[in-house]
């Protein structure tokens, strides 16, 4: 049995109707590599999102690798301590290639130093216990702020801390960087040491303990903890991204084309469908969408408009990410979202402090899933990550036009292209964090104690639509919970003031 989805433009796709009941993955900031120019990315972050009271957060820290002046955050990360920070490997990877471990460690053996002649400063290298290596800054330093709400403010700059990071530590199964896992997969985690202990106002977050529950939480997972997610970052996404009332839910629009304010396109067997005096004249308030089937045809019928009112317009979509871990071209559409119209002069554009609330944190299984699609190869070490996102209901309307007649019929009469998750009428998007808040933390908050639980640390995106955003894009972050011991390790003496929970 053959259905055919017919668009707009008549552009007319068949599949097998067993094709449909199938499963559409998940970018990384690969820029936060590059720390040579790290305040000037434009890189994209917690887009849209709302300002963060620094005070209340007391623990998230903006940092900068090589300081040379100019401030600016190219990363963040958690206090877990006075003088530790928890972030992304991939924050540090280009301090020493791997391919340059050996080298550096030598060289400062022999003369004291290595030379990283691509970003033109000296460091000193030394491995630790269970070959985990430490990297000492020799020339230019790294630079944390402490309480900075707004790093591009001097004032506020001035009212918080300002600290020297002496050195980093990353792990023996680090990362490697380049934007994918690669073959050797590994961990995006690393240790940040400040040269001085930050002072008692700003109280370090505390770790998730071997039981404490870390997935599977958020409003999509009923009786379970508040998830909250913080970040320096843009203020902005390009190019910006689609909202949920249109056919290509939650994917860019296609570069070059501006959001246009006419009515959206809609299929004349929709408009006959609405014109006729037996049906619905537009779809149901309840649903973001309508299916109508004719002879074994599937059209899709959409309202001229958003029902989001910050939306205004339309833009043309050239991209289908709606099976995960695949991409392909498609002739398509989606209101334009609020990200479209986010004026860049009202917020700074990098370097505030920003928070989003209420995330899902994927449960195990359905993380491995979007985990399986962006391993491309069998890896040597296998990420520990958590899945960020939300987790959306499909709302949708099912009518039939049979010998001239239509006739409502019910979801369960068609399995939506889009429900990849074991038919649960359920689809992931993308939380929109990633680029530049590489190490940022995804959090909550222990009413009991009235202190903060970090979860985990931004490793990025690797789904097939890029930009941290989208549909079938989760963002994975480092799982904090699997490396508790690794912490207390390498702390040392310091891992007394840890707090687990």
């Amino acid at each position: 049995m053959k259905l055919c989805w017919l668009f707009f433009l008549g552009f007319n796709i068949c599949q097998s109707y067993s094709d449909l009941q199938e499963d559409g993955d998940y970018q990384y900031d690969v820029r936060a590599e590059n720390i040579d120019d790290n305040t000037k990315r434009k890189g994209q972050r917690l887009v849209g999102a709302s300002r963060a009271d620094i005070k209340k957060l007391t623990f998230l820290v903006g940092f900068n690798i090589l300081y040379r002046g100019q401030d600016g955050s190219a990363c963040t990360g958690s206090l877990i301590t006075a003088s530790w920070v928890v972030s992304a490997a991939h924050c540090i990877v280009s301090l020493v290639p791997e391919n340059q471990v050996d080298k550096c460690v030598s060289q400062t053996e022999k003369r004291g130093f290595y030379v990283n002649k691509l970003l033109n400063t000296n460091l000193k290298c030394s491995f630790l216990s269970g070959e985990n290596l430490k990297i000492q800054f020799d020339e230019y330093p790294g630079i944390a702020y402490i309480g900075v709400g707004d790093i591009t403010n001097k004032e506020e700059i001035v009212n918080g801390e300002k600290v020297v990071i002496d050195f980093v530590v990353r792990h023996s199964q680090t990362y490697r960087g380049g934007g994918t896992y690669g073959s050797f997969g590994g961990y995006d985690v690393t240790l940040v040491h400040l040269s001085s202990p930050v002072s008692s106002q700003y109280e370090p977050a505390c770790l998730p303990g071997p039981t404490y529950k870390d997935a599977g939480i958020g409003p999509a997972y009923p009786h379970t903890e508040r998830v909250n997610l913080a970040g320096f970052g843009r203020y902005r996404r390009e190019p910006c991204i689609t909202d949920r009332f249109g056919p290509s839910k939650f994917h860019y629009c296609s570069k070059g084309f501006d959001c246009l304010t006419t009515k959206a396109p809609r299929h004349p067997a929709c408009h006959k469908f609405f014109q006729d005096p037996s049906t619905p004249e537009n779809v149901p308030d309840s649903d973001e969408e309508l299916f109508l089937v004719e002879q074994n045809v599937f059209y899709k019928c959409y309202r001229r408009t958003s029902m989001d009112p910050s939306s205004h317009g339309w833009c043309r979509v050239s991209d289908d990410a709606s099976r995960i871990g695949e991409l392909k071209e498609k002739v398509s559409w989606g209101f334009c979202s609020k990200d479209c119209f986010l004026a860049e002069e009202a917020e700074p554009s990098n370097s505030v402090l920003r928070k989003q609330l209420d995330v899902d944190v994927l449960d195990e299984k359905l993380c491995n899933l979007f985990l399986e699609k962006s391993l491309f190869n069998t890896v040597k070490v296998r990420p520990h990550i958590l899945c960020i996102g939300h987790v959306e209901r499909l709302n949708y309307t099912v009518w039939h036009h049979e010998h001239g007649v239509y006739r409502k019929g019910s979801p369960s009469d068609i399995k939506h292209p889009l429900d990849n998750i074991a038919g649960l009428g359920k689809y992931i998007r993308s939380s929109g964090t990633c680029n530049g808040d590489s190490g940022g933390p995804v959090f909550t908050y222990d009413d009991n104690t009235k202190q903060f639980v970090v979860l985990g640390a931004v490793s990025g995106g690797r789904g097939k639509l890029g930009n941290c955003g989208g549909l079938n894009n989760p963002t994975h972050y480092a799982r904090l919970k699997m490396f508790g011991n690794w912490i207390k390790m390498i702390l040392g003496d310091d891992s007394k003031d840890l707090c687990f929970k």
